[in-house]
């Protein structure tokens, strides 16, 4: 079974979103090759971007086909939220669902227009580029003013789900992508968003800089700022690595057990 759900804007795109299923693998540009899919079409006049998502865990599997909207249908779903507050992002244009017959989901798909931006943040924060202050700077102020101000809280928040366009304004525009694990009506104090900031990347120099920018925007002392976000990407990163530690330590038994059966085969 497939269900196709597209916005009205949209409807002559209804007999490729039916067939994206089966001309997914055969057709379309690869821009991204990973656990998720990113392709361009060219479609009836219009530039789409197609998101496959990757298999999920079988618990989600059967939490996505009966109690929760899977990540294709949030994505579409948040994408409109955002452009009702202000906030861009590409054109939603639709999602799919694939089930099988039990009805239990095993694919699904988002569709929104293709996006052409200069760069991405990812390459102003880690690499020097000339006009990094001016963009960390807009930056501060787009995510001071216009995300955390709304109570928005991009939880895949990473450099390369920002795009950056120069504006006839003289300033940057950005439009946020990969909205599926987006939260609105949060609560963000200053030190939830620094948690949030410290996500973007891992380079400190470049951290300390936006901390810097935001508490200015904040109307917070900045040097605080500065020190506290890299505390805060320090204690992350010994976190994770006390998270894989005790992972692979749980994990030795059943590898053992497995090789042992393997040898005794």
């Amino acid at each position: 079974m497939i269900k196709t759900v597209l916005d009205p804007k949209f409807e002559k795109l209804q007999c490729f979103a039916t067939n994206l299923h089966q001309n997914f693998e055969k057709y379309g540009v690869d821009i991204h090759i990973g656990r998720n899919q990113l392709k361009t079409f060219h479609e009836q006049d219009h530039m789409l971007c197609v998101k496959a998502f990757g298999r999920p865990t079988l618990a989600n599997i059967i939490i996505y086909s009966f109690f929760r909207k899977n990540k294709a249908a949030r994505s579409y779903l948040y994408a409109q939220r955002l452009l009702e507050m202000g906030i861009h992002t590409p054109a939603p244009v639709g999602y799919i669902e694939v089930y099988n017959k039990w009805k239990i989901l095993t694919k699904c798909y988002y569709i929104s227009m293709f996006h052409e931006s200069t760069f991405s943040l990812s390459t102003v924060l880690n690499e020097d580029v000339p006009q990094k202050k001016a963009v960390l700077s807009d930056f501060a102020a787009y995510t001071a003013g216009k995300l955390h101000a709304q109570g928005i809280f991009h939880k895949d928040f990473n450099g390369a789900n920002v795009l950056i366009n120069y504006g006839a304004d003289d300033h940057y525009h950005f439009s946020l992508i990969d909205l599926n694990r987006v939260r609105f009506d949060q609560k963000i104090g200053h030190r939830k968003a620094l948690v949030n900031l410290k996500m973007l990347c891992g380079n400190p120099i470049s951290l300390a800089m936006l901390a810097e920018y935001y508490a200015r925007e904040k109307k917070e002392d900045p040097t605080p700022s500065m020190f506290q976000i890299i505390v805060i990407k320090y204690m992350a990163s010994i976190q994770r690595r006390i998270e894989k530690s005790i992972l692979h330590f749980l994990k030795k038994p059943f590898a053992f057990k497995l090789a042992s059966g393997k040898a005794k085969g």
